[in-house]
Order: C-alpha cells, then structure tokens, then sequence
C-alpha cells in the first residue's frame, strides 16, 4: 500500500466523518425544531366562549343546582347481538323502562339510535369499565348541562335550565332570576400549534367574569327533606290526591321549606305541567277553620266579645235566622255551650256563626286584610297569588256567615303562614323571602305592618293551645314532648256543577306555631281530596306536623339547644 493511498484513505475518512456528522447534527435540529419547538410556532386566535351558568345554594351553601359536564348514550342498531344483555345493563344502572326499547331501536332511520340522554360524566367513569363490555353502546362528545343533584326536592321552587334547549330558566329561580344567574359570552384568547392543536390562552379570572352569579335560597334542604318526606308519607296514608306545605320563620319571613307533591326530578324530563305547580303560593282555596282565630281577633281589637263568653251551640245543627232560604250550620261534634275559648278548641262552626254575628262585617272584613288575605303577598320577584277575597260593600248576611269560619274567600297556604306569623312574632305582618341579595344571610325582615297588640295576642294565643290540649288537634298533640299551638281546618271542597259543598272532596289543613313560649317555627300543610274516612285534619295534617317537628328538633341541633327549656 503506497504512501499516496494512504494519505487518499485518511482524507476520505475525514470528508466522510464530517458529512457524517452534518448530517447528524443537522437531522437532531430538524427533530428538535419539529417537536420541541414546534409549540413555539404558534399562531394566536380569538373564541367566543360561554361562561357557567350561576349556582343556586341552600342556606347552607348546599348546592341545589350548577354546571357539570354531561355524555349521551347512543346504541349502534347494526352492532346489537343480545339485546336482552343491553336491556338488562339500561335497566340495572339507568332505571330504563325498556318495553319501549324494540319499538324505539325500530323506528329511528340512524344507525345509532339516542337511549339515555344527559349523563353524568363522573357516571360515565364509574361505569368505564362495564361499557367495555358493550361495544355498541358509545358515549356523545362531551357536553356542558345543569345538574340538580337533590333530584325532585324543592322542583317547583328551584326550576328546571336546560343549555342544550333552553335560553331562559322554564319555571321557579331558574326562570325569576335569569338575569342574574345566566352565562354571558365573550371572545377570549387561544393557540393553534403547529400541529393544530389548540389551547387556551385566557386567564381563570377572564373566564369567571363570564360567569352568571351565585344565588343563595333561604331553604334549609335539610327541613325541605323532611317536610317533602313526611308529606308524601300522610299523603300515601290517606290516599291524599296531592299534598303541599311550608315552614317559615315567623321573626324574619325567611321560608325555611317549601314543598308540593308529587314533584318531579328536575333531572328528567317532565312527564306533565301539573308537576310544577306551586300549590304552596299560587293555589287558593276556601281554607275553612285555620281562619277561625282571625275572625275571633277581630272581635278582641275591637272589644266586642271577651273569650269567656259563652254562646249555646245548638247540639250540633243550626238554623239561621233572618234568611229567606233555609240555610243550617252543622258541627261535626254536637255541643251544648261553649266560651269563645272552647269554640275555637272545638272548631265550632254554630259557636262561630253567632260570635261573628256579634262582632258585624266591618270588623271581621278589616282584621282579614290587615293580615294580607285578598293580598297578594311581595315574595320578591317570584309570582304569589292574592287569593280572593270580596269587597266589604259585596258582603251579605250569607257573607257574615260564611267567611268568618273560612268559606266565601280564597286563600294560600304562604298567606296563612305569614298570617300565623303575626300571631307568633307579637303582631307584625312581614314580607316573606325566598332569596338572599348578594348572598347576605343577616339582611333585616321587612315588616309590612302591625296588625294586632301583644295583649290580644296572648290570650289569642291560650285559646289556640287548648286546640292542641284539649281540642281538634290533641289526638295527635297530646303528648307531644314539644309546646306548640295552632288550628285544624277540614273545608269542604265547593262543587261548581251542584252548586254545593260536596261530601266527598275536602281539604285538610293544620296551622301550627312551635314553640310556645319563643316561637321559632311556623308550618302550615294541607292534603288536598284525602280518602273521605280520613278526611279530618286531625288525622292528616296534624300527625304530619308533629313528626315534621320532632324530626327537624332530632336534626337541628342548635335549635334543640334554644328550646330545651320547652321541651316536656
């Protein structure tokens, strides 16, 4: 090997070992450029972005309804080998009624056929593992909805908000305070990387600001748990159409509870518009004796009947005098004579006629607006009904008759539990609230007037606790550990087509203050068209109000603590 070759060979080497390593350096930037810096190479883009709808909260700051993400279910028909295995897995973890399965799968011209709308997603990771073993069900894309994790409680109160459907809240907060709590839309900052993928630019803060605000409710779920609870228990019991009530605070006018059933899951779809009907605020009805006290009020501010007087009751039927038609009073137990104090323990409707007939119209008329019946009471911006309740100049000696032991007028349930509120706080009608402004839990009640004096009210209030001792109320009551006082009512329901109160349908209602000495609590229920051999308030209404205290006295501890000293 010559000298030349040599020197040629070395020279080769080197040419080639710098190619070489050219190459290498120059493959090693391309990869870094490509892949690591790549994510520098980006171009910056604008989104229209929507923010989360505002949570509703108890208040508690239990979250009654807010954003979450949401997956459909789809079954591809093509795929199905065993439909019986997928009916099973629908039923087992959906509750899916799958007799209408075949038909559904059959009728849809797609190949993947919509069988479970708006799933959960922590749901869908649950159950990951299990979809594995159906191939031919597949989740959507994932999707941004309103969650109601208390299900039907409150329904009619919180309402329903769809984002795929809707623009505005369908009934309840959802749709009063709309403005408030919807999602506003803005443009905001993003990256497209090289290799297209885009990421967000925007701070949490510019994302919050599109955001819809919080609302608190005055609601505790914890009594509207035990309130809906025991009201669909007595409503089963007595084969009640439906049944409805609430529990306010009769100091500050905040509802602490406020129930109609049946309701519906605000997670489903409505199965019927009935479902969502306020009864508690916007159903008025003849209420019958839960209005007895108030005519007796009126005869006490105007000092027109003492509570010790005494009036002959007939034995049980009476009839009116003064009339061109016959017209007779009946009480449902015969009495001979009772004080006004035992006219209103019994419930006397023959007592009751004659004590208002010595108390007059104007009276009795003035005593029942000043407590709001006729009015329509200002629950913020959500809708209440007035009721009915006829001017003094339409009165007649019927009239005189009738509205003072609850009949001829028309009333809610929230306008008798403010009206007991008044009896129970020392005489001041208050406005009622649903919500706090700016989620403050401490703002002030607002009083709308004073309606009574303390004095009357005491003694009023004596007569109300012989009702629960020994009255219509006291079968239930008796010996219940807790003081409370209040009034029954059983009205018959009036029959437009006889033109007369029908013997079959009634509605039962118990207004009740609890406790005595420094009330904390008022609760008003009704069962509307119970079974006819249990239509006695005194066997519905009364018995739900007594396990409803018992059960929220066990729960709220800080309540116990403020009542043990009433406690028998």
């Amino acid at each position: 090997m010559t000298k030349l070759y040599k020197n040629h060979h070395n020279r080769l080497r080197i040419i080639l070992i710098v190619c070489l390593s050219f190459m290498l350096v120059s493959t090693t930037k391309t990869f870094y450029l490509q892949v690591f810096k790549s994510q520098d190479k980006s171009i910056e883009i604008q989104k229209i972005v929507k923010g989360d709808r505002g949570v509703i909260y108890d208040r508690n700051l239990t979250k009654l309804a807010y954003d979450i993400n949401f997956y459909d279910l789809y079954l591809n028909k093509n795929e199905i080998t065993d439909i019986y295995s997928i009916k099973y897995f629908l039923n087992e973890y959906f509750e899916y009624n799958t007799s209408n399965l075949d038909s559904i799968i059959n009728i849809s011209k797609k190949s993947d056929v919509l069988i479970v709308e708006g799933v959960p997603y922590y749901k869908i990771d649950e159950l990951s593992e299990v979809l594995k073993l159906y191939p031919q069900i597949k989740k959507s894309i994932q999707y941004k909805g309103r969650y109601y994790p208390e299900k039907s409680l409150a329904s009619q109160i919180i309402g329903k908000f769809s984002h795929k459907n809707d623009t505005i809240g369908r009934w309840g907060v959802e749709r009063i305070l709309n403005e408030l709590i919807k999602a506003k839309k803005n443009k905001l900052s993003f990256s497209v990387t090289s290799r297209g993928r885009i990421k967000k630019r925007f701070l949490e803060d510019e994302y919050l600001a599109l955001s819809g605000q919080d609302v608190m409710l005055t609601i505790d779920i914890e009594y509207q748990k035990i309130l809906e609870q025991e009201l669909i228990r007595q409503m089963e019991n007595t084969g009640s159409k439906s049944a409805n009530g609430l529990i306010i605070n009769p100091f500050n006018g905040e509802i602490l509870a406020i129930a109609s059933v049946p309701s519906s899951n605000l997670n489903n779809k409505l199965k019927e518009i009935e479902l969502i009907r306020d009864y508690v605020c916007n159903f008025s009805y003849e209420p019958g004796s839960t209005l007895k006290p108030f005519s007796i009020l009126a005869g006490m501010k105007n000092n027109k009947i003492n509570l010790e007087d005494k009036y002959f009751c007939e034995n049980g039927r009476y009839k009116i005098p003064g009339l061109n038609r016959k017209r007779y009073i009946q009480d449902h137990d015969p009495h001979d004579t009772l004080s006004v104090n035992e006219i209103l323990a019994h419930s006397s409707n023959i007592g009751l006629v004659k004590v208002s007939s010595d108390i007059g119209m104007e009276s009795i008329y003035n005593t029942f607006r000043e407590f709001g019946f006729g009015q329509r009471p200002m629950l913020d911006e959500y809708s209440t009904s007035a009721g009915l309740m006829k001017d003094l100049n339409k009165w007649n000696i019927h009239s005189l008759v009738s509205i003072p032991i609850g009949q001829e007028l028309r009333v809610t349930n929230l306008q008798i539990g403010l009206a007991y509120s008044a009896i129970a706080n020392g005489g001041y009608l208050i406005k009622p609230k649903l919500f706090y402004k700016k989620n403050h839990n401490n703002e002030s009640s607002q009083i709308v007037r004073k309606v009574a004096n303390e004095t009357d009210l005491d003694k009023l209030v004596e007569s109300l606790k012989l009702v629960v001792s020994n009255g219509t109320a006291t079968q239930a009551l008796e010996n219940h550990s807790i003081c409370s006082y209040g009034k029954t009512g059983t009205a018959q329901v009036y029959d437009k087509d006889s033109r007369a109160y029908s013997d079959s349908l009634f509605i039962s209602t118990y207004a009740g203050v609890f406790p005595c000495e420094n009330p904390k609590l008022v609760c008003v229920i009704s069962f509307i068209n119970p079974e006819v051999d249990k239509k006695w308030a005194s066997q519905s209404a009364v018995p739900a109000f007594r396990e409803i205290i018992n059960r929220i006295v066990n729960r709220d501890q800080n309540l116990s603590m403020d009542i043990a000293h009433e406690i028998r």
